[in-house]
């Protein structure tokens, strides 16, 4: 940091992780408290505070998907996972190339915030993406194995818990997101035809 700000950049930005955040029923901002008990969740914690201390800024980012990071597509194709057996929990996640996007706008802006969460504008239960992406794959003659994975019993789903995290402060700070939600993301990575390989 000291060698950058004697190069003439001061601005420092830590890419951090929504795992800070404990499991709740509700929305999660950056003014909600980062209470997550596991060890990576307090080591990156000490990092943010760290960054912070020095003036710098924090990107807590969700689930990184895109081009080679789309493992909940093979999994589905390969039956492991269906929207019967997929939790009901919500989830979080950011296009790798809103993550590049992210960041380049926080550091063109003239002042940031000492904290942001990066997440897309739809935090959806996984079950929810999974079904979405069964109906997809299956209208590209791609939904090639029965799922083997059982279902989620009734019980077992209410115990799952969720985190609804929202990027309303990265969005009104002026970034525009390329890939909204989870739905313009996965149809990007999607080949359009069987015939078009994976």
């Amino acid at each position: 940091y000291r060698a950058a700000c004697q190069a003439g950049q001061t601005r420092l930005l830590f890419t951090s992780s929504t795992a800070v955040y404990a499991e709740s029923a509700g929305w999660l901002d950056e003014s909600s408290p980062a209470n997550a008990d596991t060890f990576s969740a307090q080591v990156l914690r000490r990092a943010e505070l760290m960054t912070q201390e020095v003036g710098g800024s924090v990107l807590r980012l969700g689930g990184i998907y895109g081009p080679d990071r789309a493992s909940l597509i093979g999994r589905i194709q390969r039956g492991e996972i269906s929207a019967e057996s997929a939790p009901t929990r919500f989830t979080n996640r950011i296009h790798r190339d809103d993550v590049a996007g992210a960041l380049l706008h926080l550091c063109e802006l003239p002042r940031v915030q000492p904290l942001y969460v990066g997440v897309d504008e739809d935090p959806a239960p996984l079950a929810d993406v999974v079904r979405w992406l069964e109906t997809q794959l299956s209208m590209r003659g791609q939904l090639r194995a029965e799922p083997t994975a059982p279902p989620v019993a009734a019980s077992r789903a209410r115990r799952v818990a969720s985190k609804r995290c929202s990027s309303q402060l990265l969005r009104a700070e002026g970034y525009s997101f390329r890939f909204p939600t989870f739905r313009e993301g996965y149809a990007a990575l999607l080949p359009s035809s069987s015939t078009d390989g994976a």
